[in-house]
């Protein structure tokens, strides 16, 4: 979660993949989906975001994503250099 927070505030602009191949993480899930039916994220916050329990589909979607992002420093929350 911290990753994918990070993500959001614009700290990395890595993509952020959730592996959970034996379900373990489905109840986070089912929370992070009530969160965002309750307002509390963005619809843009969980589009950074992508599960699936296969590595191949991980490490395809992590390709995907980086081939697909613009190459842009990540925002330093108006701190500048």
């Amino acid at each position: 979660m911290e990753v994918w927070t990070a993500r959001c505030l614009g700290m990395h602009d890595k993509p952020v993949v959730g592996l959970d191949p034996w379900g373990d993480f489905g109840l986070l899930r089912q929370q992070v989906d009530h969160w965002q039916q309750q307002g509390f994220v963005r619809d843009e916050a969980i589009a950074e975001l992508a599960w699936t329990t296969e590595v191949a589909q991980a490490l395809d979607l992590i390709a995907d994503k980086l081939a697909a992002a613009v190459r842009q420093p990540p925002s330093r929350g108006g701190i500048e250099a």
